[in-house]
């Protein structure tokens, strides 16, 4: 299968193989903010690489990196919240 590039935003498309997307913080203190073009990188874009099965390796890293390391830590290592 030859690679296809297409816009959409996955609510009637499932994904197949691999997807990269891009997301832009539009806003600050409600008023929008434009890309900087001028600049190689942004740090208003965030950017990044999913596989079709980023939902079960997102679980799997939750599951088997974060939870054992946060039923480690002792009460006194959380703080305090407001």
């Amino acid at each position: 299968m030859e690679p296809v590039l297409f816009l959409t935003f996955g609510e009637n498309e499932r994904l197949t193989e691999k997807a990269v997307f891009f997301s832009k913080f539009t806003q600050q203190d409600g008023v929008r903010k434009d890309v900087n073009l001028t600049i190689d990188n942004d740090p208003e874009v965030s950017f990044g690489e999913l596989s079709k099965n980023c939902l079960l390796q997102l679980n799997n890293v939750m599951e088997f990196a974060y939870q054992p390391m946060i039923e480690r830590l002792e009460s006194k290592h959380w703080g305090k919240c407001d």
